[in-house]
């Protein structure tokens, strides 16, 4: 039953693509790799001038097992390369239960490797719009907001704060009763007029929400603060631009995102277990098409003084 759960997570945790390091160790069971064969691109470490891979310390780190950090996936890697290289030394290498099951475990390795890639695109569509339904809340736009703004902009290492934060007063002044964005541009215009001197921006923006990273933060808080629809311009918003006054144009609620926008979302979020399914399925299969037969009697007469029938 262990050696089961340990072929589930082997093959759940699998690459598409077979590393190449399989082979490397296949080529250097009987005889040590030069240092200067060695990808060193791609090389963690040597032991004995055989190559440890990226790929070697991959399984351990991606399987759940007991390996916090690449440093002690590789110690354990190492250790066993040594184990292996003195095993060799002593001359088990070639005894034949040895050599019967270093191939018997480089043929699961390719079998894994090869035969059970499977990805998002695996997962049906049907599966995948069973959760849709099911979940439907989970899967929404956020609250969406449309704005005009008008920016008093710094001059490289402008130390002025003060005269800009005054600009940007006069322009709150002048537009904060607006209603429109026509009536919200007419008021920056009169402010462009009092100070000819200093660049004020005015500019309309695609739409975002509360969380987007497409603009400063201060900028994205600032907007929502304003509590449309009672007004829809913003106080005085300091960003390392300058200094912006806001007009909320427009919002957009919540609203249910697309089964086609969701479909991707859903898939990797169902990939792991999909995945863990599969393999179980597979190894059930291969199981069911062996022929075993279990001698009850003997499994336990074995069990006999250990505590473990």
């Amino acid at each position: 039953m262990i050696y089961g759960l340990t072929l589930v997570s082997v093959l759940a945790c699998s690459d598409e693509k077979p590393p190449e390091s399989a082979q490397n160790r296949l080529d250097a069971f009987d005889a040590g790799l030069e240092r200067s064969e060695v990808d060193s691109s791609r090389v963690l470490a040597t032991v004995n001038g055989n190559p440890i891979y990226k790929e070697d310390i991959a399984h351990y780190l991606e399987s759940g097992m007991t390996m916090e950090t690449p440093q002690k996936a590789l110690d354990m890697v190492i250790r066993d390369t040594l184990l292996a290289d003195e095993a060799r030394r002593r001359g088990y290498a070639k005894a034949p239960l040895v050599v019967s099951e270093f191939k018997k475990a480089l043929a699961l390795q390719q079998l894994v490797q090869k035969g059970n890639a499977f990805t998002t695109k695996s997962i049906s569509k049907s599966k995948i719009k069973e959760t849709y339904e099911k979940n439907r809340g989970r899967y929404v736009h956020d609250r969406l907001r449309t704005v005009v703004h008008a920016l008093v902009e710094k001059k490289g290492e402008d130390t002025s704060s003060g005269e800009l934060r005054k600009m940007a007063q006069k322009i709150y002044e002048e537009t904060k009763d607006s209603v429109t964005e026509s009536e919200f541009r007419n008021g920056v215009d009169r402010v462009k007029a009092m100070y000819p001197h200093r660049k004020i921006v005015v500019e309309k923006l695609p739409p975002f929400d509360a969380q987007s990273e497409r603009f400063v933060r201060s900028f994205v808080a600032g907007t929502f603060a304003v509590a449309y629809p009672n007004t829809r311009v913003s106080s005085i918003v300091e960003t390392r631009f300058g200094m912006h006054v806001i007009f909320i144009d427009k919002e957009e609620a919540e609203s249910n995102v697309s089964f086609e926008e969701a479909a991707p979302r859903i898939a990797e979020e169902l990939l792991p277990e999909e995945k863990r399914q599969h393999v179980a399925n597979y190894i059930e299969n291969v199981y069911q098409r062996g022929n075993v037969f279990v001698y009850d009697e003997i499994l336990a007469e074995t069990g006999k003084g250990t505590g473990r029938q």
